[in-house]
């Protein structure tokens, strides 16, 4: 009896290590291809927690993976690059919906994601104290090295905004400046507009007291534009003009300094010289790589001179698996918001809201960075989505049983 129930505690904290390496990769520095194993190893052992309607979900999916088979002209390590990226949102979501079948208790699982990420800003304040040693400057210099953008402090910040946890006023007050120093040391644009996104969504649906946000608004008002004028960073000042394609591509420092718009621009340009139906309908197939048209040395003997994966995630669709693709993509998101909210229902108003915040950030997420096939700033949103709509799901189905 007393080795069953070590065993049963053992593989609850193994399943939360899991949800943390998921939730921190890019911070803690673990290998994403390490992650993907596990969480493939862990949907094996917890077989008989997959349901049928999670399942459903990731139909169009796999059948964004399925299409990306179809015009592959050879099997090279592009390939499977993209094979990983393509198949990593299946597994991280039907991940999640397990985690929701195994531990029910919805407000004990949103304060671990609380707690992963104050850790997560534990590892950056170290980081930027003994790294970096107090140098704003540094950090904009390193910024793509040592720090990256992690969704999972804007969930986080909702949940301690929005949700009643037996928190004192301080203890609050604590987590949210420290929470907020994530986005300030990390110059992400991403985390500052999601955050945002999700507030206003809220405050649109549900009449909530502005007592709850103000601080937070002030504070994300002061980092945002304190970045732009104080600390003079153009990536953010221009960034319209960084991620919009145009025709101004006339020389390399133009093509760097309005880097994903070009990327856009060489894609979309790549698409349209596509000479078949076919390829216009089910892309230039998984590993399909675009030339950059200038060798650009980044980094220690690092030389980009094609671009195999795009921020903008719907050109990345559009390139290897074509327009019909794409709208499996976007079906994707159709399917699982017309299940999570075709029934409102007020005992679980904030977790139907906050579901549609995931969908709609994650759509708007996908035009800037990759979206659900982002490397890793996204796997937490994918893990959430995934348990939210467990949840939200067995919720509903009871209710009409009943």
């Amino acid at each position: 009896m007393h080795y069953f129930i070590e065993k049963i505690y053992i593989n609850r904290y193994l399943d939360w290590l899991l949800a943390f390496l998921i939730v921190s990769s890019s911070e803690i520095g673990i290998n994403s291809l390490f992650i993907y194993i596990a969480a493939l190893f862990f949907i094996f052992i917890n077989k008989t927690y997959i349901d049928k309607s999670s399942l459903k979900c990731i139909i169009p999916l796999a059948a964004v993976v399925f299409i990306g088979f179809i015009n592959i002209s050879g099997i090279n390590y592009y390939v499977f690059k993209d094979i990983f990226y393509f198949t990593k949102p299946i597994i991280i979501f039907i991940t999640g919906s397990i985690f929701c079948s195994k531990y029910k208790d919805i407000l004990k699982i949103n304060k671990n994601f609380i707690y992963f990420s104050l850790f997560i800003v534990l590892i950056a304040f170290y980081r930027y104290v003994f790294l970096v040693g107090f140098k704003f400057s540094e950090i904009i210099e390193n910024k793509n090295i040592k720090y990256h953008g992690n969704l999972i402090m804007v969930y986080s910040l909702i949940f301690i905004l929005f949700l009643n946890f037996k928190f004192s006023i301080l203890t609050k007050v604590f987590m949210l400046f420290s929470l907020l120093f994530f986005p300030f040391i990390s110059l992400s644009r991403t985390i500052v507009l999601n955050l945002l996104i999700f507030i206003f969504l809220i405050l649109i649906i549900e009449k909530i007291s502005l007592k709850k946000i103000v601080s937070v608004l002030i504070l994300v008002f002061f980092i945002f534009y304190g970045l732009i004028y104080l600390n003079k960073y153009e990536g953010i000042k221009y960034i319209i003009n960084e991620i919009i394609p145009n025709q101004n591509y006339y020389s390399i420092a133009s093509n760097y300094t309005n880097w994903r718009g070009y990327e856009t621009y060489i894609g979309y340009d790549k698409y349209r010289s596509y000479k078949s139906l076919e390829k216009y309908l089910m892309g230039g197939g998984l590993g399909t790589i675009v030339d950059v048209n200038f060798i650009w040395f980044e980094g220690e003997g690092f030389v980009l001179d094609y671009i195999p994966i795009f921020h903008n995630g719907y050109i990345y669709l559009l390139l290897k698996t074509g327009i019909i693709g794409l709208f499996c993509y976007i079906a994707f998101f159709i399917y699982i918001a017309y299940k999570g909210l075709r029934i409102l229902k007020k005992e679980i108003r904030f977790e139907q809201q906050f579901f549609l915040g995931l969908i709609i950030t994650s759509i708007f997420n996908t035009f800037v960075i990759s979206g659900l096939y982002n490397k890793t700033a996204c796997d937490g949103t994918i893990l959430l989505m995934g348990l939210y709509f467990r949840y939200i799901n067995n919720k509903l189905k009871l209710w009409q049983n009943n």
